[in-house]
């Protein structure tokens, strides 16, 4: 059996493709300034519906949302012709044992900051988008009509979503925080690459990070576009920053967010008033 998957997890919107276009500039040693590695290749998501397909040997198309479920985790074991090459693959789905999994980095986000950013993403209200991020069976693509080009993900609510990851029982997670990527970027990126197992000194690291800094990706977007941006988003690299929320949110929307997901935001440091959820 393989477990040759790195799985590099988050709720959306928690900085899982930041992560990705630095790991990318990283292992490929881009010293380009000018065209940093960002447009990554759209298989690298675990929900990518032809991925499935080629694995299973059978078209998602004709399959029941339930029955694409049952088979996902063992499709994982399929999808690398190659036993012994570790392949870094990108999920918002809740966690779900598969026995191709060997270790996962789960990102997490102040979820104050995240619904803002979602909500953005999804072009739906404030409002809309809190109400979905507490839904105990939340989905991503699942579409009443039609085929998604990506298959169904099941996200559960946000607290359920980072409970699911951090406290699975079979694989090693190191947990990253996004606000740490931004206050504490070189050691928060290298506890990622020593929980990896590579082996980077820390001026190829710290080029990789200003490869794939915010503002950078923000301006190649604007130039270039970005494969991985919403149809209904304006664009996808909005701001890159933590506690925008407190000139957005509503008393009685932030209020809502600490009710729901008090023990989980306590737990990772969003509701301690010295930081950023206080």
């Amino acid at each position: 059996m393989r477990d040759n998957i790195v799985w590099l997890a988050s709720y959306p919107k928690s900085g899982n493709t930041w992560l990705r276009i630095f790991l990318a500039n990283l292992v490929q040693g881009n010293n380009d300034f000018e065209n940093p590695i960002i447009n990554l290749p759209l298989s690298s998501i675990a929900s990518n519906r032809r991925l499935f397909d080629e694995a299973v040997g059978y078209p998602s198309s004709d399959l029941y949302h339930d029955e694409i479920a049952a088979l996902r985790s063992t499709a994982y074991q399929y999808i690398s012709p190659e036993i012994d090459k570790t392949y870094y693959m990108k999920i918002h789905d809740a966690y779900q044992p598969s026995r191709a999994s060997q270790k996962a980095i789960y990102l997490i986000r102040n979820p104050l900051d995240v619904v803002v950013s979602f909500a953005a993403h999804r072009n739906r209200s404030i409002d809309e988008t809190l109400q979905f991020m507490s839904k105990m069976d939340a989905k991503l693509a699942r579409k009443k009509s039609g085929l998604s080009q990506q298959l169904c993900q099941p996200l559960l609510s946000w607290r359920r979503h980072v409970l699911s990851w951090v406290d699975n029982p079979d694989i090693p997670v190191h947990v990253v925080r996004y606000e740490d990527m931004l206050t504490n970027p070189l050691a928060t990126f290298t506890g990622v690459i020593v929980f990896l197992g590579l082996s980077f000194d820390s001026l190829s690291i710290q080029r990789a990070f200003q490869l794939s800094d915010f503002e950078h990706l923000k301006k190649y977007e604007a130039k270039h576009g970005f494969n991985e941006k919403s149809a209904k988003a304006k664009c996808f690299f909005r701001q890159g920053q933590s506690g925008g929320w407190r000139s957005i949110l509503t008393e009685r929307q932030v209020a809502s967010i600490r009710q729901k997901h008090a023990d989980v935001m306590r737990r990772f440091g969003y509701l301690n008033r010295r930081t950023l959820g206080g």
